[in-house]
């Protein structure tokens, strides 16, 4: 098993991309802190069913719209399992609308949660990790498509992926990899928001006539957090059927 008594904090665990990926790493071995902001019955059933293959794992409530909240998420952990080897910041919420029309605080709401949550939830993370640890930031394809009403969503995630090559940088000499996974139109996940019709259609932009699954991002995951992932550190990951191409 390639995360074989690997530790993982999985933001955003209790859905979509998170929870596939939650899933996904205690199959390979890992030890699982599902974090989940509202929504705990989803959250406890992962626990679950992780803990039925033999795998630790907890469940862990922040608002990660507060600092102070992911700072002692992280410690929480770390207290809880007795080491952090990977973190998953997956965490995030949409943020989509005409540009005249959004409020300062829906404004400040997506960049607390999308940006500020994935700093210092790092800040935190390394100081506890050991050597090789492995970061794994969850962004959008959305960056690499401008939309009248993504321009909020779409930059909180440009700022994720100029912080992931930052970081890998800061802890090079560590050998801690730092990467982001870039998905395009997901389900399960934010996607699922939308009409049967604009996910038809962009199932027919993609270059393999479908939509991407949860649990293919959480395979890319998976291997970015393993040792064969090692050479890997600083990229920013497209995966996206080729619907952004």
């Amino acid at each position: 098993m390639r995360l074989s008594d690997k530790v993982a904090l999985v933001t955003g665990a209790s859905g979509g991309i998170g929870h596939a990926i939650a899933a996904r790493f205690a199959e390979e071995g890992a030890h699982v802190a599902v974090h989940y902001s509202s929504n705990e019955k989803p959250a406890r059933e992962l626990v679950e069913q992780i803990r039925s293959q033999g795998r630790k794992a907890e469940a862990f409530q922040a608002d990660l719209a507060e600092v102070d909240a992911v700072t002692k998420l992280v410690h929480n952990v770390h207290s809880a399992f007795g080491r952090l080897d990977i973190l998953v910041n997956n965490a995030g919420i949409p943020a989509s609308g005409e540009v005249t029309s959004f409020t300062p605080e829906q404004y400040q709401q997506a960049f607390d949660v999308n940006v500020r949550a994935v700093f210092f939830a790092v800040q935190a993370a390394v100081p506890l990790m050991p050597d090789h640890g492995r970061i794994i930031n969850i962004s959008s394809g959305m960056v690499k498509r401008p939309s009248a009403r993504g321009s909020i969503y779409a930059a909180t995630k440009a700022a994720v992926d100029s912080f992931t090559q930052s970081f890998a940088h800061a802890f090079a000499e560590r050998r801690i990899t730092v990467n982001a996974i870039q998905p395009g139109p997901t389900l399960p996940g934010m996607f699922g928001r939308h009409s049967k019709e604009r996910q038809d259609a962009y199932a027919k932009q993609s270059l393999i006539g479908r939509l991407g699954k949860a649990e293919e991002i959480a395979a890319l995951a998976a291997f970015l957090a393993s040792d064969e992932g090692a050479l890997i550190t600083g990229q920013v990951i497209t995966a996206d059927g080729g619907v952004f191409s």
